[in-house]
């Protein structure tokens, strides 16, 4: 089963973006990821909690999980980062529940990291409506959930404040992947288009995709790093960023499912849920569908209906 993690790190922040709602949203997706995650999955792993928001910490009481708690002064704190890459760091192989995707660029490099001194190659699967490589000076938004990858390939330097000597080497640009990627700046454009980097919005190419690289790669380990924004919003639509002719629920099941059972993930992330936003009814709805059924080691029925989840 390659879906198994160590721990489940929950990262209550919205420091990449001006939704609050996702940091607090952070709480509620983790508490829907936990229950199937402690069941079948949690390796003798522990929950660790890092967090960016003063929310009350009497909503993370649970007497079933040791939990170690990182605070952080404010929103704009870049420290965040540095307690999330040193917590990845020492995990072996976590599942991290935000949150805004800026936290991405933590939990990869932090994935790189811990295989820096394996024979281990880090792919990174990157799940989302946007490819999320702008650099500062060429973002729009200036929102850092649009850059987590430009620090983490080298178009410029990562804001994870970690000693230059304790980074990992960067990720190739032939190790990353996108899959659902549709709304995509001028520049990200260019950057895509220029190196040469692998996207598709199709399931079977992405598969297909995958089993070449697995077969050619004895090495191969997997990052997988998921924005619900990749889902069509006729699906789910609480999220800040909303881009039409997205993936289909029954494609993502598919997808995890596959991965479950042919690849090692050694980390995963995910990220950009906010319940206070959209219809969170019809949303949480379409996620409780997707996590109560990617760890499954079967084939999707075809007889799963997309229209109850309209």
């Amino acid at each position: 089963m390659a879906l198994r993690f160590s721990d489940l790190l929950l990262v209550c922040t919205n420091a990449g973006q001006r939704h609050y709602g996702v940091a607090k949203s952070a709480f509620e997706t983790e508490s829907i990821v936990r229950e199937p995650i402690a069941n079948n999955l949690l390796a003798e792993g522990n929950v660790l909690s890092v967090y960016d928001n003063p929310i009350e910490e009497k909503q993370l009481k649970n007497d079933d999980f040791h939990e170690k708690k990182y605070w952080t002064k404010h929103m704009s704190d870049t420290k965040i980062y540095d307690d999330l890459y040193e917590t990845c760091l020492s995990c072996e192989r976590p599942l991290v529940i935000g949150g805004d995707h800026s936290i991405g660029q933590a939990t990869v490099l932090g994935s790189l990291a811990r295989s820096a001194e394996s024979d281990e190659h880090v792919y990174v699967l990157w799940i989302d409506a946007h490819t999320d490589i702008n650099t500062y000076d060429k973002s729009i938004t200036k929102n850092h959930h649009g850059m987590p990858l430009a620090g983490v390939i080298g178009l410029e330097k990562p804001w994870t404040n970690v000693e230059p000597v304790l980074l990992p080497a960067l990720l190739p640009t032939s190790r990353l992947l996108y899959f659902g990627a549709r709304d995509i700046d001028e520049f990200e454009h260019h950057v895509v288009k220029d190196l040469n980097i692998f996207h598709t919005r199709d399931l079977e190419i992405m598969i297909c995709k995958l089993k070449q690289i697995i077969n050619t790669d004895p090495a191969a380990i997997f990052h997988i790093s998921w924005d619900v924004d990749s889902l069509d919003p006729k699906y789910f639509n609480s999220t800040g960023v909303l881009a039409n002719d997205g993936l289909k629920p029954s494609e993502l099941v598919k997808l995890f499912r596959w991965i479950n059972v042919n690849l090692y993930v050694t980390a995963m992330d995910i990220v950009e849920a906010n319940w206070d936003l959209g219809n969170a009814e019809k949303s949480k709805k379409t996620f409780v569908t997707i996590i109560n059924s990617m760890f499954d080691d079967i084939e999707l029925e075809d007889t799963f209906d997309e229209k109850l989840l309209i």
